[in-house]
């Protein structure tokens, strides 16, 4: 049985709304909703129409509008570090890591991810105080002992013999494959790891050896003497030959011998490059003797620093993959073989790979890999020719050097369907191959068309045709040909009516068919392909052996544990054993990349970017193709071409479902913080896994819940529209790891608590993670869930009125069901339930305002996870820290603050390596964990008898029963006659029953269904006997009572009500049949083995756990619902047939059974293992994530774990960035004595702030990164966009550095502005940290804009001290070596903030003397002037500095404010050359502007083509001034801002006027762009943004709104002619100026809010306005007030118009809180001012309209008037307007219902 449409439509649609509001399967949900809705109507099914389903509708239309596409996380976004990599020289490659340029004001301006101090190879040993790197080389090349094999030895022996295996076995990944090259001859292609060529790193390293040999033969002959045994002298001549090689590969220096290209060149080629002028190229080149990068990666350390470049050049000329390219020419005259480079990389950037990219809590890859087989997929090998056919036909030509077969048989098939049709053509837009499988079906259907039987054709395969197959059968493919199976002509086709002959010749079709052949056996190695690539790029998770053929085992390395471990193991460790970066690693790539020379198509020896995309180098798939992504083709259903096959991305699980394709790697990248049971359980389906644990659930979840116990990144390629599933997930456990570990709380200010974890212990001080501080966000992130309604506490007079409302409601459905639907009654009735259900949701609707902050945890057990390893981790320091004072007593002295808290820090990240590295019997601790265990299950005798004499045994009871009243099966007898016995249905279900009932029987048995057995009125353990069993038909009863209650069932019209009895109706059969069904079920579980096979008892189930039923379905039907759902279990359970065998009884008697063993699995308490395939391990807690939120210190002391056996401590340390260790945590390890006198000793660590709270030269926090928020969150980036302080932090006892609120052009934009005294303080604004300084007695402190503390060096300290001795807090600017002083708030522990700033500036010269680099204002950068002197101070100023600060000399400081509306910064703008592409108007005109031309594509409609060439479009600019089109003129620019997008560099340009035509022919590069874009930023204003129709409004309230055309064009879409409402009046163009210099953000704030228009629309410009009169503010309280009455589920008739995207409840919630949030920051707390008023530059309301003049008319009315009398100055008369609001606003203040009428004018 099924459930019913409407069953269907409201179970999808109630899922649905789930969705929208938890966000989970949101895409599927709607998919289910689409086809139940179909279902209902096309069973003519009608439902009342509630809010619900107009809301379900909706998201139903937007959701059909927009393209979904997978691969999110295959595509480039922002990061940090884009654009300012630094590209190396091809011979510096060998030598040199990837470098960043140093970005001052930027974020991570120093660090990055292969910083010496981040990247895990470069950090320093601390026993040899070698790199990483090197002891890394060390353990692999040399002997662990005298006379032991070497790692690199090991290593050759299994890298031969697994070679001379796969060239036996013909793998392409080995031999290669043929193709047809250039000059049309065969030629052989080595796209995966190609031919080793007998080269092994171990030979090339002894022969290294051997030269080193006889170049020290004293030393040869004084080791003999010294070790006299071979193996000792030998072994101690390897340690000083690898001692001095270290030394060159750790060495700066260059190398003696100069590499001289000329030496590779003949005469003639030396006298070529000679004439063509290229002398550079025969310049002897410089080579350093060092190992970078790319020459450890690459294997190539023990080559010549020479051969390294030599390797490194061919690489980049000609690839690896060619025919051509497989020997590297060396020095010596010896070649190495691309295919051992590929194989150097592979085993040694895996794990790197997988590290950077991993959670910031797990460990590498610990689950076992899945050795790929044909078995994979039952369909493969069918698959492979069906899909090969398809390929073939698109492959094969028609003719000759035609189209191809399938495009040419298309073109037929939609001329001839076409032939009979009325009107217009119609086609097809694939082969109809499902049509073709249904041929003579849709012909016969078809002639009942009332227009013509072709034309019914043609509509019937257009209904087909939106679902194509993607493969192909070969008589399938015949038919559409025009073949029959045994390829002759068809007489007639059953598609086509005016068939005559078949399509194509027969010789066509065979080449068809040996083309397909040829793919079908690609196909099918492309698992063998993979499979011996992950024998080189493997780590510790190695496949099962018993899943490897027998003839590859012995090839394998082995761990201590006997586990196979792949080649990349070695060169994994030190990213295997801590968590990962947690970020992009396309970022990383990209990186890479970026440090590589290019070819001339724009190649590096990675790949190129293209669109956003990392694609792969064509001559080097084999080498880098791995890591680069590959979606596979949706046509085919697989992964095409050597990429798509070897590429890590995109594999499919071929475990439980049908596999997506056929690349099977399912644990390739997965890690588990149980990995013991992970690995036990990871084939096992759910019935599997239940019937292996004998009792519960499947625990499914436990492995995937969050990522948090396990994590498989590379299989989480993004989610569709565009979310990147994994970063998301990244970025929620380092939010966690930063909040719960207090990391933003710097080491000598620690956080109290030792964790932070659940939603109790998060308070008000913590210092959270994201970006605002906002406690709710952070708690939503972390899945600390809000409490449903029905869930949240209730007051007792909200209890009472439930309880009163719920009995009415069932009264009321009592009553209504006595009355015929559509009476009067009724819908009385009717109303009042409904009316009852509104009043029930307020009460909850009221409880939610009351408990906002009602949280869950989303799972108990990731929280106790968190304690538990916590505390293993601190009992493992404990451990350690005798170790680190044995080497340093003082470690933990706390007269050394800084080396106190530096090696706490160190002892905690060593213990956390330490568990992760070393076996449980080093340490003996335990953590918490999911896995499995035994357990021991009393009988049922056991538990019942209280007598040893009277023994009740329910298990015997049942056995007499059996052997008195059961049925006698013989084992001979026929299905049938069995059948016929027990009184089964004749069906498939109950037909396997009685199989399964008779397999392997070799005795008679007697058997009952369970529910004759119940109906023998037996009890069996003292329950009530009953009669419901007495029947002999039992589904038929069970029937019975179902259609009874089906006449009495609500209509489907009442949704309510019959929901109502349906739940009533599932409990009164529980009642009737569940208990006694259950006891009997309970009594024959496998916790009672050991009682059952006392007494010969066993059970055979109707719906059994290898059925392989669906999801929520058993044998009969679903299990689902209120209806079908009991109906199906009931019957399934009623029919299960109990047996006893007495041949298999041990005894007859009344016994008690011995407890039977079970197997369970579950969360308890478990030894901590490494992070291997075995055991618990815990979590990276304090390891990872210091490039984000460490801080850097050097400790004195560190371990090492040297073959991950023992903890070894050394002192050979340097500067790292480490976790700051929470007080409790220290207080626990050395005591609160010794903690309180470092903390109190006012020792503070020189640089105090994160990475990740760093904020940037424009105050936002890494984390707070636009780019950041437009991946998951829109609204919060519209707030940002539209003000650019809605993000920083608020401290009431800590006043922000204060922000200019407007920005002028030039001094004549004064004209536009009123309000101020005519007297100013004009002074330089430096570029660089803006910050807080505060000096209390002698300790100084200073912090930033978003109120996290800011380094100050030792000598910033005694220079700050120097300045006076008086306590002080002053607003200054790190620029560069100086620090500027710009004002003062406190003097000598007075406010003076509230003095003027003429004052101000007195007390700072008067009482401060500059010292050393720290300077206070003087004439060189800050001077005072009248309005006359104001012109000629700004010019002197402005020779010298580049932006200056203007500020009313009569203005306080505004304490505690973010902006001030009296302060200006005035900046020169800078002339640009650009190229006109587009002009608009007739004068004055608007011209859009382009940069270029380009040298690529990709920029998508910001890419404009002009006569041939493609140009950048920066924006657009208005002037009088005529030009034409391709004219280049020279711009005055105000701003530049780069964003990525796509993978390309965007620029936008603020162009404020046309200055005249341009003096150099062309027009700016994207390189000069560039470079503007660093030191000419767009300077952010707040603004809001109005959407009209084909109409832009950019308000700046209170002051003028910029209005914009918008529409299309022959180069694209764009807005235009920009006027200012009051600006034309006042002949004022300063807020046309304003606008265009904020335009890149009000750009990207209208892209935002209309998404979803138009699925075409590009980010940053407009393409369609919403389509209507009706227009949304984000600044309009009556707009946020419409937001959130859509937030509540409630959508107006006319909002389909408004197109809003699919999460619209959600976004449309949270856009009205953050529109709010907006509104508070903008306020700026101004005395009640409006956000407008914030805002804007008119900046008081009681003043004259801007068009009239200049005089302050009401002081009390400026903003930052600070209600102090001045008798010394002239007193204001009071303006008439500003009287009369005051008196309003204070008469609102008395009266709430005039305020509330106050807030609807506003």
């Amino acid at each position: 049985m099924i459930e019913t449409p409407t069953d269907w439509y409201y179970r999808s649609r109630n899922e649905l709304l789930k969705s929208i509001i938890d966000g989970n399967d949101l895409l599927n949900a709607i998919g289910d909703y689409k086809f139940a809705k179909m279902n209902l109507q096309a069973h003519n099914e009608i439902i009342l129409e509630t809010t619900f389903d107009t809301i379900t509708d909706s998201i139903l239309k937007q959701a059909e509008s927009l393209d979904f596409e997978r691969g999110a996380e295959m595509r480039l976004g922002s990061h940090p570090w884009q654009d300012r990599v630094r590209e190396r020289a091809l011979h510096e490659i060998a030598a040199s890591y990837p470098h960043v340029e140093f970005a001052q004001g930027q974020h991570f301006a120093e660090s990055h991810p292969h910083h010496e101090k981040h990247h895990p190879l470069r950090q320093k040993n601390t026993i040899t105080g070698r790199s990483k790197k090197i002891e890394k080389l060390r353990q692999f090349y040399l002997p662990p002992a005298p006379g032991e094999e070497s790692l690199s030895l090991k290593y050759k022996l299994a890298e031969r013999g697994k070679e001379e295996l796969e060239r036996k076995k013909n793998n392409p990944s080995v031999v290669g494959r043929t193709k047809i090259g250039d000059a049309n001859a065969e030629e052989k292609h080595y796209n995966f790891l190609g031919p080793l060529g007998d080269n092994y790193l171990h030979d090339i390293y002894y022969d290294n050896f051997l030269a080193w040999k006889n170049k020290n033969p004293d030393l040869v002959k004084e080791m003999i003497e010294k070790y006299p045994r071979p193996e000792e002298h030998e072994h101690a001549l390897q340690l000083a030959h690898f001692e001095e090689f270290a030394d060159s590969l750790e060495s700066d220096q260059y190398h003696g011998e100069l590499f001289d290209p000329k030496k590779e060149l003949t005469e003639e080629q030396i006298q070529e490059i000679t004439y063509n002028g290229d002398f550079d190229s025969l310049k002897p080149i410089q080579i350093k003797e060092g190992l970078g990068y790319e020459g450890y990666l690459y294997g190539l350390e023990f080559l010549p620093p020479i051969d390294r470049f030599k390797v490194l050049r061919h690489l980049h000329e000609k690839g690896t993959d060619a025919e051509d390219a497989q020997n590297i020419q060396l020095s010596n005259g010896k070649t190495i073989s691309a295919g051992r480079i590929k194989r150097n990389l592979a085993q040694r950037f895996t794990g790197e790979f997988d590290h950077y990219m991993r959670p910031q809590h797990m460990h590498g890859a610990n689950v076992k890999k899945h050795y790929e087989t044909i078995d994979d997929d039952p369909r493969d090998s069918d698959r492979a020719m069906k899909q090969s056919l398809l390929d073939a036909m698109r492959l094969v030509p028609h003719e000759e050097g035609a189209t191809s077969v399938y495009d040419a048989i298309l073109e037929q098939y939609n001329t001839m369907l076409n032939n009979h049709k009325e009107g217009g053509m119609e086609t097809l837009t694939h082969l109809p191959i499902r049509g073709m499988m249904q041929g003579r079906k849709i012909n016969r259907g078809a002639r009942e068309h009332p227009v013509h039987h072709g034309e019914g054709i043609l509509q019937e395969l257009q209904t087909l045709d939106d679902d194509p197959f993607t493969y192909l059968d070969l008589n399938t493919m015949l038919g559409l040909l025009g073949y029959n199976a045994d390829m002759t002509a068809m007489q007639e086709h059953p598609l086509l009516l005016d068939f005559e002959n078949p399509l194509v010749d027969h010789d066509k079709v065979k080449e068809i068919i040996m083309k397909a052949q040829e793919m079908s056996n690609d196909y099918q190695q492309q698992k063998p392909i993979r499979n011996h690539d992950f024998f080189h790029y493997s780590g510790k998770n190695g496949p099962d052996i018993s899943d490897i053929p027998e003839d590859e085992r012995e090839h394998y390395l082995t761990d201590d544990a006997g586990n196979i471990i792949g080649l990349g193991a070695h060169f994994a460790d030190e990213f295997h054993h801590q968590g990962g970066m947690g970020r992009n690693v396309l970022h990383y790539l990209e990186m890479m990349h970026d440090s590589l020379p290019k070819n001339s198509d724009g190649y590096s020896i990675i790949g190129k970017i293209d669109g956003g995309e990392l694609i792969p180098n064509p001559k080097t798939v084999g080498l880098w193709g791995r890591y680069l992504p590959s979606l596979y083709s949706k046509d085919s259903g697989t992964h095409q071409g050597p990429h798509g096959i070897s590429s890590f991305w995109d594999a499919s699980s071929h475990i439980r479902v049908k596999p997506r394709n056929n690349k099977n790697l399912p644990f390739r990248q997965m890690s588990s913080l149980i990995g013991g049971y992970t690995n036990l359980v990871r084939y096992m389906t759910d019935a599997e896994r239940k019937q292996y644990f004998s009792v519960g659930q499947s625990n499914r979840g436990e492995l995937g819940g969050r990522n948090f116990f396990t994590t498989n990144p590379i299989n989480a390629v993004g989610g569709r529209g565009g979310k990147a599933t994994q970063t998301v997930n990244n970025q929620i456990h380092s939010s966690r790891l930063i909040t719960s570990g207090g990391r933003y709380h710097p080491p000598h200010d620690p956080m109290k608590d030792k964790m932070r974890i659940g939603r109790k212990d998060i308070g008000a001080e913590t210092k959270l993670a994201h970006s605002e501080g906002n406690l709710e966000t952070y708690r939503t992130i972390q899945g600390h869930k809000q409490l449903a309604g029905k869930d949240l506490p209730l007051t007792s007079q909200q209890r009472d009125r439930l309880i009163e409302l719920e009995q009415r409601y069932d009264e009321v459905s009592e009553v209504l069901m006595n009355f015929d639907e559509g009476s009067e009654e009724y819908g009385n009735l009717n109303s009042e339930l409904f009316g009852i259900e509104g009043k029930i949701q307020e009460i909850q609707n009221e409880a939610a305002k009351e408990n906002k902050n009602s949280y869950t945890q989303i799972s108990d057990n990731f929280q106790i996870k968190d304690e538990k390893d916590h505390e293993a981790i601190m009992n493992m320091a404990k451990i350690l820290k005798p170790e680190f004072e044995k080497l340093d007593p003082d470690a933990f002295n706390p007269e050394f603050p800084d080396k106190f808290l530096a090696n706490t820090s160190r002892l905690m990240r060593d213990a956390n390596m330490a568990l992760l590295r070393l076996p449980h019997s080093k340490h003996g601790l335990f953590t918490h964990g999911y896995g499995e265990y035994e357990d021991v299950h009393r009988s049922a005798a056991e538990l019942l008898t209280d007598d040893e004499d009277e023994v009740v045994s329910p298990h015997h009871t049942i056995a007499n029963v059996l052997g008195s009243a059961g049925k006698l099966i013989e084992p001979t007898m026929s299905p049938a006659k069995v059948r016929q016995l027990l009184n089964l249905p004749d069906d498939d279900a109950h037909n396997d029953m009685i199989e399964r009932l008779l397999e392997g029987r070799m005795s008679p048995v007697k058997v009952l269904r369970h529910g004759d057995l119940l109906g023998t009125g037996v009890s069996f353990a003292g329950e009530e006997t009953n009669n419901v069993f007495t029947t002999d038909d039992h589904h038929s009863a069970i029937d019975d009572i179902l259609e009874e209650y089906k006449n009495t069932r609500p209509h489907h019209t009442e949704y309510s009500a019959r929901s109502s009895a349906d739940r009533k109706f599932k409990r009164v059969l529980g009642q009737k049949y569940s208990k006694h069904l259950g006891l009997t079920d309970r009594l024959f579980r496998p916790n009672q083995q050991n009682q059952l096979d006392m007494h010969g008892l066993s059970r055979v189930k109707l719906s059994h756990r290898d059925g392989g039923y669906a999801t929520g379905y058993n044998a009969l039907g679903a299990t689902t619902g209120d209806l079908e759902g009991p109906i199906n279990e009931i019957k399934s359970l009623v029919h299960d047939l109990y047996v006893f065998d007495p041949q298999q009884a041990q005894t007859m008697d009344k016994v008690v059974a011995p407890a039977t063993k079970v197997r369970l699995a579950g969360y308890r308490s478990q030894p901590i293992h490494p992070a291997t395939s075995t055991g618990a391990s815990v979590q990276d807690m304090y390891i990872s994530g210091g490039m984000d939120s460490g801080y850097p210190m050097t400790p004195s002391v560190g371990m090492e774990f040297p073959g991950n056996k023992n903890a070894v401590a050394g002192t050979n340390t340097e500067e790292q960035f480490l976790h700051s260790i929470p007080e409790a945590v220290m207080n626990e390890l050395h005591g609160e004595e010794a903690v309180q006198q470092v903390l109190s000793s006012n020792y503070e660590l020189p640089i105090n702030t994160t990475n990740m709270s760093r904020t940037n030269v424009v105050a936002m926090p890494a984390h707070s990164d636009i780019s950041l928020f437009t991946a998951s969150d829109p609204t919060e980036t519209l707030t940002v966009l539209m003000n650019p302080d809605a993000l920083l932090k608020e401290d009431d006892s800590k006043p922000p550095p204060i922000l200019p609120m407007h920005r002028i052009f030039s001094l004549k934009d004064f004209d536009a502005l009123r309000g101020f005294s005519g007297d100013w303080v004009v002074s330089a604004f430096y570029d660089g940290e803006r910050m807080i300084i505060v000096r209390k007695g002698d300790k100084v402190s200073a912090y930033d804009e978003s109120n996290d503390a800011v380094m100050l060096t030792t000598d910033d300290k005694k220079h700050l001290k120097a300045l006076t001795e008086k306590d002080y807090m002053v607003d200054a600017v790190r620029m560069k070596d100086n620090i500027h002083l710009i004002d003062i708030l406190d003097y000598d522990g007075t406010n003076i903030a509230d003095m003027t700033v003429r004052e101000r500036l007195k007390v700072l010269r008067g009482q401060f003397d500059s010292h050393e680099h720290v300077l206070v204002p003087g004439p060189f950068d800050t001077r005072v002037t009248e309005s006359g002197g104001l012109e000629s101070t700004v010019e002197s100023l402005q020779n010298e500095h580049k932006q200056l600060l203007l500020r009313d000399a009569n203005s306080t400081y505004m304490r505690g404010e973010r902006r001030h509306p009296k302060w200006f910064l005035l900046r020169k703008n800078k002339n640009v050359s650009f190229i006109i592409l587009d002009v608009r108007g007739k004068g004055p005109y608007t011209y859009r502007l382009g940069a270029g031309p380009l040298d690529s594509e990709g920029f998508g409609n910001r890419g404009v083509d002009y006569e041939g060439k493609q140009y950048l479009d920066v924006g657009t600019i208005k002037s009088p001034k005529p030009f034409n089109e391709g004219d280049t003129v020279s711009i005055s620019v105000s701003g530049v801002k780069k964003r990525n997008r796509n993978g390309k560099t965007i620029y936008d340009v603020t162009s404020s006027k046309i200055v005249g035509e341009a003096e150099a022919e062309s027009p700016a590069s994207l390189e000069t762009l560039s470079l503007l874009a660093k030191s000419h930023p767009v300077i952010p204003v707040a603004y809001d943004v109005v959407l009209k129709e084909n109409e832009i409004s950019v308000v700046f309230e209170g002051l003028d709104e910029v209005v914009y055309k918008a529409e299309s064009s022959h180069t694209g879409n764009w807005v235009h002619s920009p006027k200012s409402i009051i600006g034309e009046l006042s002949q004022s163009d300063y807020t046309l100026q304003l606008a265009e210099s904020v335009r890149p953000l009000w750009s990207q704030a209208v892209s935002l809010m209309l998404k979803g228009v138009d699925k075409k629309k590009d980010e940053g410009v407009v393409e369609e306005i919403i389509p209507d009169k009706t227009y949304h503010s984000m600044h309009d309280k009556k707009d946020r007030r419409h937001s959130e009455k859509q937030s509540h589920g409630i959508i107006d008739a006319d909002d389909e118009k408004t197109l809003l995207k699919v999460k619209m409840l959600e976004t449309l919630t949270r856009i009205a809180d953050l529109s709010e949030r907006m509104d508070r920051v903008a306020k700026e707390k101004m005395s009640g001012m409006t956000s407008a008023q914030g805002m804007g530059i008119d900046v008081g309301s009681g003043i004259e309209s801007p068009r009239g003049p200049t005089r302050l008319t009401s002081e009390e009315s400026v903003p930052d008037w600070d209600m102090i009398e001045r008798p010394t100055e002239d007193m204001e008369d009071e303006y008439p307007v500003a009287m009369m609001r005051r008196l309003k606003q204070k008469k609102a203040k008395q009266s709430p219902t005039y305020e509330a009428e106050s807030d609807y004018e506003a």
